[in-house]
């Protein structure tokens, strides 16, 4: 498993430097191809100037100051032929041209695919997170609030904020037109609704556990997890949100979430995701973890998925993390996705 983990990391340091490499490559062709136009065009100027005529090496003989000297009619200046050089060049520097142009299309779809991003946040203790849309909506406990946030050129920028009144919110889904908060304080699992420019709570139901910390929707349940039981819980989403299913969470369970292929759930302490399979015990295939995330103190809060991308949010920091897939080490169970 070690020289597998050195082959891994071997193989991401290379195609780094190899991206790396092919930009700069990209740059210094371009370069040349400028200089070669360059130079070019200085030829054809050159050759397009109207030459002076080179004093003869014996001098003219004197005439009487009286005589007319007759000036011979000036002959029209013949076209200036175009160099064979023109035409060399003129190739060189397409080709040249053509090639910083491909090297530089291929770095720049690559690079989206494989870059981490970070984004810069007015709250620092983010604790719900999903995409909606267009749309990241975020809980944050300190502001007691719900921000939405849209991508822009400069990463990501509030849209929107709606107070949540005296709350501690710990854990964010949307499912039916609202969204669904955990209360880690009030032991609460509620639904809100947008109306107008407020956000108006809907109803409420208290929390299986006595300190809720995540919740999600796949459509068809609600799913939510208690920090202290370390216990998942599967809701119907009828009137009373009945508790049909608990499952062992293993960790202190702060986010709840699925991708195309899995359910996940994530550990704050722990800071590790885990791919379920959803069976009797809802038992865990995998375990990954981002090796940033085991600097600092700040534990990991909220994480949510979109296009391949996690975005993850830790209780202390003023960024959301946008990382892709690739960044994370499988260390338990199997590592295919």
């Amino acid at each position: 498993m070690l020289k597998f983990e050195q082959a891994v990391k071997a193989l991401e340091k290379s195609f780094l430097e190899r991206t790396n490499e092919g930009l700069k490559g990209a740059a210094v062709q371009i370069e040349q191809a400028k200089g070669h136009y360059a130079r070019m065009l200085q030829s054809l100027k050159d050759e397009a100037r109207p030459q002076a005529p080179k004093a003869s090496e014996s001098p003219l003989p004197l005439q009487d100051a009286g005589a007319k000297t007759a000036q011979a009619p000036a002959e029209p200046a013949s076209p200036v032929p175009v160099p064979s050089l023109l035409r060399r060049w003129g190739k060189t520097a397409a080709w040249s041209l053509a090639a910083a142009a491909g090297a530089a299309a291929c770095a720049f779809f690559a690079l989206p695919f494989f870059a981490a991003k970070d984004h810069a946040v007015p709250f620092s203790h983010p604790t719900g997170m999903i995409w909606e849309g267009d749309s990241l909506w975020v809980t944050d406990w300190e502001d007691q609030a719900l921000f939405q946030l849209r991508a822009g050129p400069e990463g990501l920028a509030v849209a929107r904020k709606y107070a949540l009144g005296d709350s501690h919110p710990m854990g964010l889904a949307h499912a039916r037109g609202s969204f669904f908060i955990v209360d880690s304080w009030t032991r609460t699992i509620s639904s809100w609704r947008i109306a107008g420019d407020k956000l108006a709570q809907e109803d409420s139901w208290p929390s299986p556990g006595p300190s809720p910390s995540a919740v999600f929707s796949d459509g068809k349940n609600l799913w939510t997890a208690d920090k202290q039981t370390h216990i998942i819980y599967r809701h119907a989403f009828d009137d009373s949100l009945t508790v049909l299913d608990k499952f062992p969470a293993g960790d202190d369970p702060v986010a709840l979430f699925a991708d195309s292929k899995a359910f996940w759930s994530a550990g704050g302490e722990s800071r590790n995701l885990y791919r379920r399979i959803l069976d009797a015990s809802l038992s865990i295939a995998a375990v990954y973890a981002l090796p940033e995330l085991q600097d600092g103190r700040e534990p990991l809060s909220c994480v949510s998925v979109k296009n391949k991308k996690v975005w993850l949010g830790r209780d202390g920091e003023f960024r959301i993390l946008e990382r892709p897939w690739w960044m994370f080490r499988a260390v338990k169970g199997r590592t295919k996705r």
